[in-house]
């Protein structure tokens, strides 16, 4: 299993220091590491649906507050980081497409990717750029 698979450790690295965004992320990665592992148990099949569930209602959640927090602090880079949430959901969109016409293997991995690349992209440099941002005021 290559890097994009592998777990992710919560370290600072992670953290955008907003308490309720980082408590998110924190889900969010937690969620990511328990498909990993299930993959590597070879159960994860079993937690799809409920796996599927909880990341539609991350998202939902978590980029209301974000987007709520960047039109209070009026974030200069609303737009590009609320495309990136729209983009999210899209892509969810279509690995439940994906799921429904294709092997469900084949749709967890593209989802575990898509969940680690997120992580590892939107979270260490888009949020990371928010979390500077507030710090600021």
């Amino acid at each position: 299993m290559d890097e994009i698979f592998s777990p992710i450790d919560l370290t600072d690295a992670y953290k955008v220091g907003i308490t309720t965004i980082d408590r998110e992320h924190q889900f969010l990665i937690g969620l990511y590491n328990g498909l990993v592992s299930a993959v590597r148990r070879g159960n994860a099949r079993d937690m799809w649906d409920d796996a599927f569930q909880k990341l539609v209602a991350y998202a939902d959640q978590h980029f209301a507050n974000e987007e709520r927090l960047m039109i209070a602090r009026k974030y200069p880079d609303y737009d590009n980081h609320k495309r990136q949430h729209d983009n999210f959901i899209q892509n969810l969109n279509l690995l439940a497409t994906e799921r429904a016409n294709r092997n469900e293997e084949a749709a967890l991995e593209l989802l575990l990717a898509f969940i680690g690349q997120w992580i590892r992209g939107h979270i260490l440099i888009t949020d990371k750029q928010l979390g500077e941002y507030a710090k600021q005021d």
